[in-house]
C-alpha cells in the first residue's frame, strides 16, 4: 500500500479532493470475489432449483409451502450471509425442529445459493 501524505495547510476542498481519492482508490482495490458475480447468482438458482429447495421452500410467487418463503430472506432480522451460509451448513444448528436435511453442499455451492438468496429479485 502506498503512503498517503496530506498537506497540514491544504484547504479544506482539497482534503476532501485527497480523501475522497483514497476512498476510491481503496474501493477499486476490494478484492472482487467478495462481491456477487452474475455468474454465481445464476449458479445459486441453478441449485436452488435442482437441490429440491424449490419443492419446500417459495421463491419469487413459486415453489413449496412446507417451509419458509425466501424470496426476501436478506430483510429479515440476523439473517446475514454467515448466518445463511451457516444454516444451509447445518441446519439443526439453528432450528432443532427443522425438517431441512443437511444436503452437504460444497463451499462453493453455499456461496453460489447464498448469492442468489441474496441477489435483488
Amino acid at each position: 500500500m502506498v503512503p498517503i501524505r496530506i498537506n497540514a495547510y491544504a484547504g479544506p476542498g482539497r482534503m476532501l479532493f485527497i480523501l475522497l481519492g483514497a476512498a476510491l482508490g481503496l474501493l477499486l482495490s476490494w478484492p472482487a470475489d467478495g462481491l456477487a458475480s452474475k455468474q454465481s447468482v445464476a449458479r445459486g438458482k441453478k441449485i436452488f432449483d435442482s437441490q429440491i429447495c424449490r419443492d419446500c421452500h417459495t421463491m419469487e410467487g413459486r415453489g413449496g409451502k412446507a417451509a419458509p418463503d425466501l424470496t426476501e430472506i436478506w430483510k429479515k432480522e440476523k439473517r446475514t450471509r454467515d448466518w445463511i451460509i451457516g444454516h444451509l451448513r447445518n441446519p439443526h444448528q439453528y432450528d432443532h425442529f427443522t425438517i431441512m436435511p443437511d444436503f452437504h453442499f460444497s463451499r462453493e455451492e453455499e456461496e453460489a445459493l447464498t448469492d442468489y438468496l441474496l441477489a435483488p429479485k
